[in-house]
């Protein structure tokens, strides 16, 4: 594997945000390193860094400039780890895939550690080096947090939970999808009830606590979601998840 592939990411979450909240679509190439280098505190720098980023799947280059694939007037200290996540789950590179799941078997992000692990499968490796390429992809695992994958379902489902209390006077009340959504997008901008819902219905024999219902329009006025190709204006919550 080409290890030294993210050796030239951003370093934290600051760098990371200064830098892609000065992005636009149809910024040229120049422009874009022009902004790296200062955030970097440099004069200029190598093609590197900003290859780093597409690769890592912050956008795409075409004839010569960017298309972005995050909006950046949502780059924000909330909103970034939700950015820099939705790039890991869909990046297929070999390189962040291995430390991924070298960091959740030992939990740990220790980068000595890391590059042992590495190491007993390319033994040739020289460790320093290792250490110095994965440090800027451990960095950014660290600001995801990759080893949380249970949490973060746990968080999702007491956020639905909560969201469904503040307007049912019980469990077993019908509450309309659209004010659960309302409720969910104020607090967490990026946790809408349809992504809430794909994460929570996976949690193993939650389903029977759930009951999704689609009331005929001359019963209902509320907006409709769509879940697995069907169509819900309704949830119920039968008993606490």
């Amino acid at each position: 594997m080409a290890w030294s592939s993210f050796a030239h990411l951003p370093n934290n979450v600051d760098e990371y945000i200064n830098i892609l909240n000065k992005l636009h679509d149809g910024m040229t190439l120049i422009d874009v390193d022009a902004i790296i280098a200062e955030v970097k505190g440099k004069t200029r720098v190598q093609h590197h860094y900003r290859s780093n980023l597409c690769h890592l799947g912050l956008f795409e280059i075409r004839d010569k400039c960017i298309l972005l694939n995050y909006s950046p007037e949502e780059v924000s200290d909330e909103s970034i780890k939700h950015i820099l996540k939705e790039c890991v789950k869909k990046n297929r590179s070999k390189e962040i895939g291995t430390i991924r799941k070298i960091i959740k078997k030992s939990e740990s992000y220790n980068l000595d550690i890391i590059a042992s692990e590495i190491m007993k499968q390319e033994p040739y490796l020289e460790k320093q080096n290792l250490i110095r390429w994965i440090r800027p992809i451990v960095s950014l695992l660290k600001i995801v947090d990759c080893s949380t994958d249970i949490d973060e379902k746990q968080e999702y489902k007491e956020c639905l939970q909560k969201a469904y209390l503040k307007i049912a006077k019980g469990y077993g009340d019908a509450i309309a999808l659209e004010l659960i959504d309302n409720i969910l997008v104020r607090n967490k901008p990026h946790k809408n009830v349809v992504e809430t819902l794909q994460i929570v219905l996976k949690i193993p024999n939650i389903k029977y606590k759930i009951e999704l219902l689609m009331k005929p329009a001359w019963a209902s006025k509320c907006k409709a979601y769509k879940l697995n190709e069907d169509l819900f204006t309704h949830i119920k919550l039968k008993k606490e998840l």
